[in-house]
C-alpha cells in the first residue's frame, strides 16, 4: 500500500525530471509524473503495533517545522528501507519494527543547516522519551538510541563520525543512504539542494552542480551493514552513482 508525497510543490523540478529520464536509470523514476508515491510503512507498524500506534502522530508532528528535505517523507523512506534492510539480514519481527521506528524517529527536530550534533542530540532526546513509551525491551531501545547517534553527519569532512554499536545501527545508517533508489528522488534530491540553499537547483546548470557533488559523497560512501560477501546495499549505492556519472560524462548540459 502506498501514501502520495506530501508537499508537491517541490515535484516541478523540470531539470530534474530531464535528468532522471536518461534511459540509463532504466525506468527507476516515474517519468512526467508528479505524483510520486512512498511506502506506507506507517500504516503496517500501526496496524501490527497499537503501542507504536498510540505515538505515531506525535513522530509526525516532530517534523512539523522540519527543512524541506529532512522530513516526514524522508523519515518515511528510510523507515521503509530499514524494514526492508533488517528482513534481509534475517532480524525477527520485533527487531524489524525496531529498526524502522529507528528511521521514523532518526531526524526528528531537525534543524536545516544547524549542526548535526545538535540536531541528533534534539532528536535522541525525543525519540527516548517516545520509546518509553512502546513495548521495545531496554536492549532493543538502547539500539534504536545509538542507531539514531551513529547518524550523526559531519559537515566539514562528509563523514560519519559515529562508528553503529549494532547491526541495527549499520541497517539505519545504509537506510539513510539509499533514499536515491525510491521513485521519488528526483523530487527529494531537488528539496536536498533547496535545504542546502542552492536556489538555482530549478536550473540546469545548477542541478547538475548538485548532482556532481551528491554523486561525489554517496561514491564515497561504503556499506556498513552487507556481510557474508553479499553487496545488496553496496551494489545498489554503485550502480546508482554509475549511472549519475554517465549521464554527467555523456550529456552536455552546461
Amino acid at each position: 500500500m502506498f501514501i502520495l508525497i506530501q508537499n508537491l510543490q517541490y515535484s516541478s523540478n523540470k531539470a530534474a525530471y530531464f535528468f532522471f529520464q536518461h534511459p540509463v536509470f532504466d525506468g527507476a523514476y516515474t517519468p512526467d509524473n508528479p505524483n510520486f508515491l512512498v511506502p506506507a510503512i506507517e500504516r503496517e507498524l500501526t496496524d501490527a503495533r497499537p503501542d507504536i500506534a498510540a505515538v505515531m502522530s506525535e513522530i509526525k508532528r516532530s517534523y512539523d517545522n522540519s527543512p524541506v528535505y529532512h522530513s516526514w517523507d524522508h523519515a518515511v523512506m528510510v523507515a521503509d528501507m530499514c524494514m526492508k534492510l533488517a528482513r534481509d539480514k534475517g532480524f525477527d519481527l520485533n527487531e524489524c519494527q525496531a529498526a524502522a521506528v529507528a528511521g521514523l524517529l532518526h531526524d526528528s527536530f531537525h534543524v536545516g543547516a544547524k549542526d548535526d550534533k545538535d540536531n541528533i542530540s534534539l532528536a535522541m532526546e525525543f525519540a527516548e522519551r517516545i520509546l518509553n513509551l512502546t513495548m521495545f525491551e531496554p536492549e532493543i531501545k538502547r539500539k534504536i538510541l545509538n542507531a539514531i547517534r551513529s547518524t550523526t553527519f559531519d559537515g566539514k569532512s562528509s563523514t560519519f563520525p559515529i562508528a553503529p554499536t549494532s547491526l541495527l545501527g549499520t541497517v539505519l545508517r545504509d537506510a539513510d543512504l539509499l533514499n536515491c533508489v525510491y521513485g521519488s528522488w528526483p523530487m527529494q534530491i531537488t528539496r536536498l539542494g533547496l535545504e542546502l540553499g542552492k536556489p538555482d537547483v530549478y536550473d540546469m546548470r545548477g542541478f547538475t552542480a548538485l548532482m556532481i557533488e551528491n554523486s561525489a559523497f554517496l561514491g564515497a560512501q561504503r556499506s556498513m551493514s552487507d556481510t557474508d560477501g553479499r553487496r545488496p546495499v553496496q551494489d545498489r549505492l554503485d550502480k546508482y552513482v554509475s549511472c549519475v556519472r554517465h549521464v554527467l560524462m555523456n550529456c552536455r548540459f552546461l
